[in-house]
């Protein structure tokens, strides 16, 4: 079972659809408007692991940027502490995770009730 509704996938495959559907059941679906041909459930199907991915990065930036914005006092000019290198180092690794994962060399997923699974979180440097 996707995380991501039918009615995501049309409004991918037709911006302009307007409809209503029932249940995520595309038997239920009742068109008001299409610009295009109306789509099979294998064509939407087909469109349900790129959306997946898509959630999934938005829920990883939204991760990571908390875990910026909560060391970020540690970047001021005023920081003297020892670590700074290392905080320095943390805060590039966790910037790069999305670019990781666009490569392969990382990969991130939804559970069935659509929470991030990402397991590859850099180690924040001791004294946290």
């Amino acid at each position: 079972m996707s995380f991501i509704s039918y009615s995501e996938a049309i409004t991918v495959y037709d911006p302009d659809a307007r409809f209503v559907i029932g249940d995520n059941d595309l038997n239920q679906i009742e068109w008001t408007h299409q610009s295009k041909a109306t789509p099979t459930k294998e064509q939407l199907d087909a469109l349900l692991p790129s959306l997946e991915k898509n959630h999934a990065m938005s829920l990883l930036r939204v991760e990571r940027d908390q875990k910026l914005a909560d060391s970020d006092w540690r970047m001021t000019t005023d920081y003297a502490g020892a670590d700074s290198e290392q905080w320095r180092a943390y805060r590039l690794e966790l910037r790069n995770i999305p670019n990781r994962v666009d490569s392969g060399e990382f990969t991130v997923f939804l559970s069935e009730s659509g929470e991030l699974i990402f397991n590859n979180w850099p180690v924040p440097p001791a004294g946290v």
